[in-house]
């Protein structure tokens, strides 16, 4: 019977091609029944690594099964998708996976989104990854390893999309990191702002929940950045600096005011791990342009403070971006 049900949602499919069906299809109230159906059918796979390349070959006796036949038709119905209906596409995906609970773990979303990022075309690859942004966005309330499920299908997309095009989205995609990366901190520290105070989390199983999240943030907007060219990482560079918080420096981007001293520091070094991991690799054409006096005033400022951990950081830092020729590694084991 599923079989049956996946064949006729799989003709429906490949009657877009020529058929009046290729406008009405994409509606919501269509997607919202067809998408979960075939995810559905999916999640009864036993195999999820073995297919997340080219759709597997729709002969021979593995089609008759239901999670492969349902795994052909979504890369057939994303395959199909235009910039316009994109959004309807992968939605239901997020309703989905967020109704049967399976961000963590999120083995099954990774395999999702991996499947999405390979079949649809190339140039809409940015639209799917602002999709996630804002799903992270949405469920910035929900528990720490859901929202570290998210970040971590954000770096699998990334992974892919990096390949290709990622479009307008590097700043937003930036952006929002760092957002959440403050949050987290906000969160592990247990002083939610406003009316959401009751949504602090202070128990030490949540705090490490929450470097968890930080941590897989970090580790997003380095592979990221490493990915980027070197005109742009200076750019991300400038960026995530502007958001670190300097004593005696009012941050036009960033509100510490309410974290306190231990609030200020752990943004301090998450931002600061952050901006190490973009200027890992980075070959600046000219030394003067990328240690220009907007980017090296507050760095140097933070070298100025009494904490060793913020210090060694800075140092690491500019180790990256002056050492070009990768002298740091021949002398690492003189003493």
């Amino acid at each position: 019977i599923r079989i049956a049900g996946i064949r006729g949602i799989q003709g429906v499919v490949r009657k877009t091609v020529n058929d009046e069906l290729r406008a009405t299809i994409w509606e919501p109230q269509h997607m919202d029944k067809i998408v979960p159906s075939l995810l559905f059918n999916m999640q009864k796979t036993e195999d999820l690594e073995g297919r997340i390349g080219p759709p597997a070959s729709p002969s021979g006796e593995k089609e008759e099964n239901p999670a492969v036949l349902a795994e052909n038709c979504f890369r057939e119905l994303l395959a199909r998708a235009t910039y316009g209906n994109m959004s309807n596409a992968v939605r239901p995906v997020f309703a989905h996976l967020g109704h049967h609970k399976l961000w963590d773990p999120n083995e099954f979303a990774v395999h999702c989104f991996k499947i999405i990022m390979y079949s649809i075309q190339a140039q809409y690859s940015h639209h799917v990854i602002q999709e996630i942004l804002a799903h992270l966005d949405s469920c910035k309330r929900d528990s720490p390893r859901v929202r570290a499920g998210i970040i971590q299908v954000l770096l699998e997309a990334v992974a892919i999309a990096a390949k290709g095009s990622i479009g307008p989205t590097v700043l937003e995609v930036f952006n929002t990191l760092l957002k959440h990366l403050s949050l987290s901190v906000d969160f592990e520290l247990g002083n939610t702002r406003g009316d959401h105070s009751h949504a602090a989390l202070s128990a030490p199983s949540k705090d490490n929940d929450e470097r968890i999240v930080q941590n897989a943030i970090i580790q997003t907007i380095g592979f990221f950045g490493s990915n980027l060219p070197d005109y742009q990482r200076s750019e991300i560079m400038m960026f995530i600096m502007g958001k670190v918080p300097v004593f005696g420096v009012t941050s036009q981007t960033l509100d510490t005011s309410e974290l306190g001293d231990l609030g200020t520091r752990r943004i301090q070094i998450m931002l600061l791990r952050s901006l190490l991991m973009v200027t890992s690799g980075y070959n600046a054409k000219s030394i003067a342009s990328v240690l220009s006096a907007p980017f090296l005033d507050p760095l140097l400022s933070t070298s100025l403070m009494e904490d060793s951990e913020l210090r060694q950081l800075v140092l690491e830092i500019l180790h990256n971006l002056i050492d070009r020729h990768d002298n740091r590694a021949k002398l690492r084991g003189i003493r």
